[in-house]
């Protein structure tokens, strides 16, 4: 299989080699990999680091470590 024709998109970051045929996928491979261009979501919670790329990710991390917006169910037995 040959590239002919092909242009290839090389991450400009130092000491990466990451190429492909898309713009759009050295994007998210710059914020995926890099933190590059991210959004970066808190966790507000007092002494608590943690940060997620995604929202949800970080409401997955809230309801888990800090117990934030969790439907609790109780069993009646």
């Amino acid at each position: 299989m040959h590239d002919i024709g092909v242009t290839w998109r090389v991450c400009p970051e130092h000491n990466c080699s990451d190429k492909t045929k898309k713009e759009s996928n050295i994007k998210t491979h710059r914020a995926e990999v890099h933190g590059i261009g991210v959004t970066w979501h808190a966790c507000t919670e007092l002494d608590c680091e943690f940060k997620a790329k995604e929202e949800s990710t970080l409401k997955q991390h809230r309801a888990g470590v800090h117990g934030i917006d969790v439907l609790w169910w109780f069993c009646d037995y």
